[in-house]
């Protein structure tokens, strides 16, 4: 009767449906089932203290262990029993009714089911849903090859990503996996025609490549792929039945393999989705990358500049990367380049440098903050490198990476240099004449010259001391002392004389001693009422 229905049910209609139909058990064994689940209701919670309650305690006590150990060899037997009745075991004809065997009927009349001789019911289980699972989904991987119930995890598809993104941006396509990973990557890449998984490394494979480009050619899609699409045609020509988070891995290793980026809506997704958090409304462009050429000038200038180089790979991960980099490496540079660009140009006249020079260091200053304002805009990564290649530098790069590198402490040293000191040697006159002009040229010349053939710091601070010294020794001089007679003179340029009177003009500085201040305040009250309109600056500095 169980088998008339089911065929007359799949005459009707076609279902995914397997009925597992057991032949029927004999009156003997019948009955003994009815005996199992009288004493396994009496046994159960407090119904039998309820019923035993005419018993005294030791009569109880033996019958409930009675009653026990009976239902234990009642459940042994029906379970074998059953195991009869379902066809998993040969047939007794004192347990069950000889004569029927259909016991697996299907409404899928193409899928024909068998039993597994032998095997437990949950084997069985497993065994039908497999072949119940391979008729619907025929292309699936077999991800636990060893029937260890493993399941493909969230780490694990992490994990492969990584090894595919790292072969597809190795020269051959190959990467050594290390020991612990080696059987995840063969349980997954390899059934999952992601690539192959050989004794230690992984070789990347292109079936995928080539099937989607294959579909979108016949659907006359260019360009820009929808990730619907891929998760379409990934069950074509058979379905393949994958788990959500298996198939955007086989997304993602296609993305990184045709070097394309996410995007919806039309703006690029940032950071790029990992596979479980792509959207289905996504669309996969391929990158716009520079010309080998700029990323060649590039690559070199940023190993010159700030002493790193990206792959050689010309990959978008690659080019957004490298990008980061150098956008963060001129913003950080970037204002001290330009403390540099002023400190120089507010004393290019003490320095000697001329502002119109096209090399030298301040037209390197000047070229490394223009070049490090470019590459902290609002740039794409293909514009980053294209402005980092193309950039007009006053000479080899490395001259620039160390104005860069240096332009903290050079600017620092020349916002903390004496320049009235250098001031004073310029208008200082006599036989010292000779020594403040080399002292002046010494550093004018290394102010002219790049930071990478002279360091200007070093060079401005030998500069301050020997001027330092060199007014110390003028002002030790030119101090009036005490002569015989007692009337003053000064001793200057070595020889004796009277002191001249001082006098103040529109512009310079004076050196006296502490004991002839009011000498020069005097001339400078004097000068006051010849100039009302002017307006005087007075400094001063304790030399010794």
């Amino acid at each position: 009767d169980d088998r008339n229905r089911v065929q007359e049910l799949a005459e009707r209609e076609t279902s995914r449906t397997i009925c597992w139909i057991p032949a029927s058990l004999t009156t003997e064994r019948l009955a003994e089932l009815g005996k199992l689940a009288i004493i396994d209701k009496l046994l159960e919670g407090q119904r039998f203290d309820t019923h035993a309650g005419h018993l005294n305690p030791d009569d109880r006590r033996r019958a409930h262990t009675t009653l026990t150990n009976h239902r234990s060899a009642l459940l042994a037997k029906m379970r074998g029993v059953l195991r009869q009745a379902y066809g998993l075991a040969q047939k007794q004809p004192d347990d069950v009714r000889a004569g029927y065997d259909d016991h697996l009927l299907s409404l899928t009349r193409a899928l024909k089911p068998t039993l597994p001789i032998g095997a437990s019911f949950a084997e069985t289980l497993r065994s039908l849903a497999d072949q119940m699972l391979s008729r619907q989904y025929p292309a699936h991987p077999d991800f636990d090859p060893d029937r260890k119930g493993e399941i493909v995890r969230p780490a694990d598809v992490k994990m492969v990503l990584d090894y595919i993104r790292r072969a597809v941006e190795s020269p051959n396509g190959r990467v050594d996996v290390d020991r612990p990973h080696r059987q995840t990557m063969r349980r997954i890449a390899n059934p999952l025609r992601l690539g192959q998984m050989h004794e230690a490394a992984f070789v990347v494979g292109g079936h995928w490549v080539q099937h989607f480009h294959r579909k979108a050619a016949e659907e006359g899609i260019q360009g820009e792929l929808r990730v619907t699409d891929l998760l379409r045609w990934i069950d074509t020509p058979d379905p393949h039945g994958l788990d959500p988070l298996v198939a955007q891995l086989v997304i993602a290793a296609f993305a990184e393999q045709t070097d394309r980026t996410f995007y919806r809506y039309g703006s690029e997704l940032t950071p790029q989705p990992e596979p479980d958090r792509i959207p289905t409304d996504s669309t996969l462009r391929e990158h716009r990358l520079p010309e080998e050429a700029d990323w060649d000038l590039a690559r070199q200038r940023a190993g010159a500049l700030w002493g790193f180089q990206p792959l050689a790979l010309r990959r978008g991960r690659v080019v957004a990367m490298f990008s980061r980099d150098v956008t963060a490496r001129a913003a950080q540079h970037r204002p001290a380049a330009r403390r540099l660009v002023d400190e120089l140009e507010r004393h290019a006249d003490q320095l000697g440098l001329d502002p119109a020079a096209a090399t030298g260091r301040l037209a390197t200053a000047r070229a490394a903050a223009t070049l490090l304002d470019e590459l902290t805009a609002d740039r794409t990564p293909v514009e980053i490198v294209e402005r980092l290649a193309r950039a007009h530098l006053p000479g080899p790069a490395d001259r620039v990476g160390k104005s860069i590198s240096s332009a903290e402490k050079v600017s620092a040293a020349l916002a903390s240099a004496d320049w009235a000191n250098f001031a004073r040697l310029e208008l200082h006159g006599g036989r010292y004449t000779t020594e403040a002009a080399e002292i002046l040229r010494t550093l004018r010349d290394a102010a002219r010259e790049d930071e990478l053939t002279t360091q200007l710091a070093p060079a401005l601070h030998a500069a301050d001391r020997a001027a330092s010294a060199l007014l110390d020794r003028v002002l030790a001089e030119t101090s009036p002392q005490p002569v015989s007679g007692g009337r003053p003179e000064n001793r200057q340029h070595g020889d004796l004389h009277p002191t001249p009177k001082p006098t103040v003009t529109p512009n310079g500085s004076r050196s006296v001693a502490a004991t002839h201040i009011e000498q020069v305040m005097s001339q400078l009250r004097d000068f006051a009422k010849e100039h009302p309109d002017a307006t005087i600056e007075v400094t001063w500095r304790v030399l010794r």
